[in-house]
């Protein structure tokens, strides 16, 4: 019998403790509004709710450490409350999904390139004070030691001048950007192969003093910049 409505998982079945939902566990499942997971529950497998076009809301357990890749990919989840207990976001866990504002807890220490790809009504990113690996500013995520740029929120638009101090733009950091004009610093030295990426940024404008550092920018962005 297909699942539907609000999906509540146990925390035991037969017994033993639920600790895992399996890879493709409820993917592709279009019926399913809300799931409520168990603090039993430390790994949410890969694509376990990918493509779940009706999923609106995720309840996470608080003992959920890893949410795998694709988990929650291609849902209309509009809001996650990720659990301090948190440690491991994969590869594009929440992409092309509805989510306004990511929050992140203290204990995230990894998170795979394009966890949060085309999400095109994502506007901020927050990070625990005590996270010894993230952190962000202005909405903006970054490394701990700010030096590389991460994810650049897809809805924000305007102008944005990336902090000076900053060496690094991730390698999907400003994926389906839609700015009227991004400043990159004079410390930047490294730029990742899919930074520029469906994005509709309108100007770029770069050092000119940078000499042949960033001589493939030009190439990503595929248009002359100033």
């Amino acid at each position: 019998e297909t699942l539907s409505g609000v999906v509540i998982i146990p925390d035991s079945l037969g017994g033993y403790p639920v600790n895992e939902l399996d890879s493709f566990a409820f993917s592709e499942n279009t019926n399913i509004e809300k799931v409520v997971i168990p603090d039993s529950v430390a790994v949410i497998g890969p694509y376990a709710f990918y493509q779940c076009r009706g999923l609106e809301e995720a309840v996470l357990g608080n003992g959920v450490k890893e949410i795998g890749h694709y988990s929650f990919s291609s849902t209309t989840l509009n809001e996650i409350e990720i659990p301090e207990s948190v440690e491991f976001i994969g590869m594009f866990a929440f992409s092309d999904s509805d989510i306004e504002k990511i929050e992140l807890g203290k204990n995230v220490n990894e998170i795979t390139q394009g966890a949060f790809s085309y999400m095109m009504k994502l506007e901020s990113i927050t990070v625990d004070e005590e996270n010894e690996h993230f952190s962000s500013f202005g909405g903006v995520l970054f490394t701990k030691d700010k030096k590389e740029l991460i994810l650049f929120p897809p809805a924000r638009d305007g102008k944005y001048n990336i902090p000076e101090g900053v060496e690094k733009l991730y390698g999907s950091a400003l994926e389906t950007s839609s700015l009227e004009s991004l400043i990159l610093p004079e410390s930047l030295v490294s730029v990742g192969d899919q930074c520029f990426v469906n994005c509709d940024i309108e100007n770029l404008y770069v050092h000119v003093d940078k000499g042949n550092e960033l001589d493939d920018i030009e190439k990503m962005f595929n248009e002359k910049y100033e």
